[in-house]
């Protein structure tokens, strides 16, 4: 009597473990889940400041490249804080963004779909029609990552030797729209896709 009396506690014990276990488990799927929801939503705000705002190495960085004039920003996505300096008065348009403390992230161009060669043009196309037939391309952006110095790095853009395309696109599934901001290699790979909040006037896109 003894003998399955005990034999009964220790299964309810185990039980009593596998449960926790399994309670344990889902947690951590339902906390990981969560993060990278948060990863994939690109919700920026971001605010112009003044030149003095910048962080200092960042106003260091940006006399080495070879434009005259920025507006600057201050931008926050989730608990990531970066800076922006955008070139004004250019043709085409450069941001070049920095982490808190000022270092340098990246550089990126703004260009048109024209200006793509219709290789290009029809590899990314075809990339967006995969994802819904329904798309606008909103922005498309040359970026530039510095892994060099900065001398290099401005050879580098001058001859459009840049690392990835940036795009921000529309897309529509039945009567839903929605943003990605999408980033591909040379190649057309896609390396990172996040879902952009949305913008009041996605009535006149479709």
């Amino acid at each position: 009597m003894f003998q399955f009396y005990w034999l009964n506690l220790h299964l309810i014990s185990k039980l009593d473990m596998y449960k926790q276990l399994y309670y344990l488990v889902i947690c951590c799927l339902l906390g990981i889940a969560s993060a990278k929801a948060q990863e994939d939503i690109k919700a920026e705000k971001e605010e112009r400041i003044e030149k003095s705002a910048m962080p200092a190495a960042s106003l260091k960085t940006l006399l080495a490249f070879p434009f005259e004039r920025y507006a600057y920003y201050k931008e926050i996505d989730g608990n990531i804080v970066s800076y922006e300096a955008k070139t004004k008065r250019t043709d085409p348009d450069y941001s070049i963004e920095f982490d808190a403390k000022g270092r340098l992230e990246d550089v990126e161009e703004e260009i048109k779909k024209r200006s793509m060669s219709k290789a290009e043009r029809k590899l990314l196309q075809q990339k967006l029609d995969s994802i819904d037939q329904q798309n606008k391309i909103e922005r498309i952006q040359l970026q530039y990552l510095p892994n060099e110095n900065i001398n290099e790095l401005n050879k580098r853009i001058a001859n459009k030797n840049f690392d990835h395309y940036e795009l921000v696109v529309a897309f529509k599934n039945n009567r839903t729209i929605y943003r990605l901001e999408l980033l591909f290699d040379r190649q057309g790979k896609l390396l990172k896709s996040r879902k952009v909040t949305r913008i009041a006037y996605d009535f006149i896109l479709f």
